[in-house]
């Protein structure tokens, strides 16, 4: 369904006085007054297959949800106790404003851990209004665990399934449509990866399980993938393949390899020896791309409203150049402006003078910390440069590729 027809429903709904577009969310004002603020996602379809006569149906019994009870905290008799992790890419909880899905907490530098309603005929994500008014960092942990004990309670145990590029790539397949939910669960994730690289003496033995380890793919919200990582370079390119396309899907989380390290999600990379490596790089580059190129749109309209000028204040973007034949990510800090917020790159050119240095990102955060600070509050993360002296930039060129 598309936004007009959305906007046409919305208006004829009884007990809706007044629909208006507001920071990209549609802000409905009902017959008592109140007001909620929908995401216009909403409309898209939530399944593969989804009929347009199913998404309007969906679409009323959410707008019945937020009608009884907006900022109330819980759904139309259906309390937040009933919640299951919402994972997603950080542009998800970015694009709409105050109609976005709130995450709760940040899972990667990418993804994050909201909260969805997950009932049959009935999905219902979670924002700002619908959460407890004054919710602290204490509430927002117990309600992730809910969440977590609420995905175990419908889906005892994680359920896999191959995906016909043999045992070595499997997918997990409920809860149906909610998939990657399990991506928000590190321990029992862990004990998954554990009993697939260690499986029991009795069970079947598969080639591919042989060796290697296995790693995790939260693709998008319903495709998550585990791969042993010592399947074939056939295997790997129809895999990689797979992840180019999900890209363009409007539901991808962000199709990176992913493994525990400290009961924390670490991103995998694989030796640049293999065949597919730089085509799995470039995915990984055009994830982050599309999360970035959010995060700067938002930021740049929020400088208007703030009343920066442009030439007090840079957004870069990030860019993905071949520099000496290898893909790299990289972001540019001009020489005109007095502070450049970038994104983590691979590398950064500065400007002095008319001339450019080229330098590792890592080498140059931590030979000058003083100019290259973390802007507080923004995931993914971000930096905020100042640009650098002439003995900085001295300092820097030396350090250059």
């Amino acid at each position: 369904m598309d936004r007009e027809r959305l906007i046409r429903i919305l208006r004829d709904y009884p007990g809706i006085t007044h629909v208006s577009t507001k920071s990209g969310a549609l802000a409905l004002k009902f017959a008592d007054g109140t007001t909620v603020d929908m995401n216009p996602n909403l409309a898209k379809p939530i399944t593969p297959g989804e009929t347009e006569a199913e998404c309007v149906d969906r679409v009323l019994r959410s707008i019945a949800i937020m009608q009884r009870t907006p900022g109330m905290g819980n759904t139309g008799g259906l309390s937040l106790s009933h919640t299951i992790p919402l994972v997603r890419g950080a542009d998800y909880f970015m694009s709409f404003g105050p109609a976005a899905p709130i995450a709760l907490s940040w899972i990667t530098d990418f993804v994050g851990f909201g909260l969805a309603i997950d009932q049959p005929g009935m999905r219902c994500v979670i924002n700002e209004p619908l959460l407890p008014a004054d919710h602290d960092k204490f509430d927002a942990l117990q309600l992730q665990s809910q969440a977590i004990d609420n995905l175990h309670a419908l889906v005892p145990t994680i359920v896999t399934e191959q995906t016909g590029l043999g045992p070595g790539v499997l997918v997990v397949s409920q809860p149906t449509g909610s998939e990657t939910a399990w991506f928000a669960d590190v321990r029992a994730m862990g004990r998954l990866l554990s009993d697939l690289e260690n499986p029991a003496p009795t069970a079947p033995t598969m080639p591919e399980a042989e060796a290697g380890t296995w790693v995790v793919i939260p693709a998008s919200r319903h495709r998550l993938y585990l791969v042993n990582t010592a399947v074939s370079n056939e295997i790997w390119g129809k895999l990689v393949r797979e992840l180019e396309f999900t890209l363009s899907d409007h539901e991808a989380v962000y199709p990176v390899p992913h493994t525990i390290v400290a009961d924390r999600w670490v991103e995998w990379r694989p030796e640049p020896t293999t065949n597919w490596w730089q085509q799995l790089g470039m995915v990984r580059f055009a994830a982050q791309q599309r999360i970035y190129q959010t995060q700067a749109q938002l930021l740049q309209e929020e400088s208007g409203r703030s009343g920066y000028d442009s030439s007090d204040h840079t957004i870069a973007p990030y860019s993905i150049y071949l520099v000496q034949d290898q893909p790299r990510s990289l972001a540019f800090v001009p020489a005109a402006t007095p502070a450049t917020s970038i994104p983590i790159t691979d590398l950064v050119v500065f400007e002095c003078d008319g001339v450019v240095a080229l330098v590792s990102r890592k080498k140059a955060t931590r030979e000058f910390p003083d100019f290259m600070i973390p802007q507080p509050g923004l995931h993914p993360p971000r930096l905020l440069v100042s640009p650098p002296t002439p003995t900085q930039f001295a300092r820097l060129k030396s350090l250059g590729m």
